[in-house]
């Protein structure tokens, strides 16, 4: 691809991307985490949905926010979960509940054709 192709459908994607953000997500709900440029990556292979706090593959809006950013750029998206071996004031109850939840997760984002990985994290 050019250079002058790939700035206009970076471009392209960028205006998507904001009539997305305005037209199905709370502007509340999403927010810059960080000081960095925006990057317009355009030639991705795939959309990483960093699973952290919501266990869940429905009523997920940071997992839709991903999808649909996945569908606008024709990739899939793969979810990623960082298992760490310490869960400060976690119970074994509370532990175990939150593996069952994404064991559950796994299945409903496999049915959406979503690959799942869990990693372990230092």
């Amino acid at each position: 691809m050019s250079d002058v192709a790939a700035q206009n459908r970076a471009k392209a994607i960028r205006r998507r991307s904001e009539t997305l953000l305005r037209t199905s997500f709370s502007a509340e709900r999403i927010r810059r985490l960080n000081s960095s440029p925006s990057r317009d990556c355009t030639d991705g292979r795939y959309v990483v949905y960093w699973i952290q706090a919501a266990h869940r593959a429905t009523h997920n809006d940071a997992l839709e926010y991903a999808v649909a950013r996945a569908n606008l750029r024709g990739v899939p998206v793969v979810a990623v979960f960082c298992s760490t071996a310490n869960y400060p004031e976690a119970s074994e109850r509370h532990v175990g509940f939150m593996y069952e939840g994404l064991c559950e997760m796994y299945e409903s984002l496999k049915a959406r054709g979503i690959e799942m990985y869990s990693v372990a994290c230092a």
